[in-house]
């Protein structure tokens, strides 16, 4: 009986920190339809295409997340949203697979190569698409299209990564411009 007890308690020295660690794993969710629970993903995503600098703040400022959310449940048309959110629900499992982590937990190095592998991808998917007459997007440029734009509409993307000029103002037909300047936001 000592025995039987021993090897038994022995046994679970070595499958005990196997279950621990196989629990530990990251599993991604499968996201029927984007909600609030995505914006802190979607805004690390942005973040990595247009990060904080010393000049401007980043898109995570900028709350793009929540722009993107709102921009696909206002004004996606069905298949557009269900090519973003399995686009997504894909990003979200090759984290998995390559990193064991979500996207968000990802060093700032690997959030990076991740996105560039990502354009990658679809440069070639559009370039695969060049003579067809109904091109389908790939999720990566969905995903980075929103976030220019949530990020260059928002406060911060006028104000501070342009040259902000309200209108009404005064009537300038030439301003001078040199390198370097920031594009005008108006």
């Amino acid at each position: 009986m000592f025995l039987a007890k021993t090897g038994l308690m022995g046994g679970m020295v070595f499958i005990g920190p196997t279950i621990l660690l196989h629990s530990c794993k990251y599993q991604p969710e499968f996201r029927k339809k984007l909600s609030e629970a995505d914006i802190p993903f979607l805004d690390e995503i942005g973040e990595t295409i247009l990060p904080e600098t010393s000049e401007s703040p980043g898109a995570k400022r900028a709350n793009v997340g929540l722009f993107i959310l709102t921009m696909v449940r206002d004004c996606f048309d069905p298949e557009e949203a269900y090519i973003l959110l399995d686009g997504i629900n894909t990003l979200d499992n090759m984290c998995a697979t390559e990193y064991g982590k979500s996207f968000i937990k990802l060093s700032s190095h690997q959030k990076t190569k991740l996105i560039k592998k990502l354009q990658q991808e679809a440069l070639l998917f559009e370039e695969k698409q060049v003579v067809e007459e109904k091109k389908v997007p790939h999720y990566f440029t969905l995903i980075k299209k929103l976030t220019i734009q949530g990020y260059f509409t928002s406060k911060i993307g006028m104000m501070t990564a342009r040259n902000y000029l309200p209108i009404p103002g005064k009537f300038e037909a030439c301003t001078a411009f040199k390198p370097g300047d920031k594009p005008w936001a108006l």
